[in-house]
């Protein structure tokens, strides 16, 4: 089951994310200077874990150009926000989905991880938590979007930075929910012995 939901997840960051090959960002030719929102996605990305040589580098090198990435820093800053997840609200609810989309016969999971459900088949309950859901998802594929276009690095090390930071940790913390509910199963269903 987690070899079908990393595959899941693998499918939609790779059909997600195209491949910019180090070309600049289209937003950083219309905005001038914004060192703020520069300043913030770089406090931002070390808090990410991103290595803190590479954030240097590049705010070293962002902020002596007269073009800055202003649009892209912002979404990256958003993005931080919510892997970051202070309120505890966005990964308990990739927690379900992947729950979700694990029961899933693997020939439909990937209808069952598109981000649009129909309101007839769930409640306002479940239609919120795929939302943060796919908050969660988005902010992952705009970090990865961020570390190819702006930071540079190849797509396939942003791919791994991010499955092995946000999306491996939440398997396994699935993984570990799923131990504990099947031994509180196991145990509640274990008779008392008759004496």
């Amino acid at each position: 089951m987690k070899n079908i939901v990393l595959i899941i997840f693998v499918i939609l960051l790779t059909g997600c994310v195209a491949d910019r090959k180090g070309e600049p960002s289209i937003e950083a030719e219309k905005v001038l200077n914004c060192p703020e929102l520069v300043e913030k996605a770089a406090k931002n990305l070390e808090l990410l874990k991103v290595d803190p040589l590479l954030v240097v580098g590049w705010k070293q090198t962002i902020l002596s150009k007269k073009i800055q990435p202003c649009s892209a820093c912002q979404k990256l800053n958003v993005a931080a926000y919510v892997l970051n997840d202070e309120d505890n609200i966005y990964k308990p609810a990739m927690l379900e989905f992947i729950n979700d989309v694990g029961k899933e016969d693997p020939n439909t999971a990937k209808e069952a991880s598109k981000p649009y459900i129909s309101a007839t088949s769930v409640n306002d309950k479940e239609m919120e938590r795929y939302a943060l859901a796919q908050q969660y998802m988005n902010a992952i594929e705009q970090l990865q979007t961020f570390l190819t276009s702006e930071i540079r690095i190849t797509s396939v090390k942003a791919r791994d930075f991010v499955l092995d930071n946000y999306f491996i940790p939440l398997l396994q913390e699935q993984q570990k929910m799923q131990e504990q509910i099947q031994t509180k199963t196991e145990t509640d269903s274990v008779e008392p012995e008759e004496k």
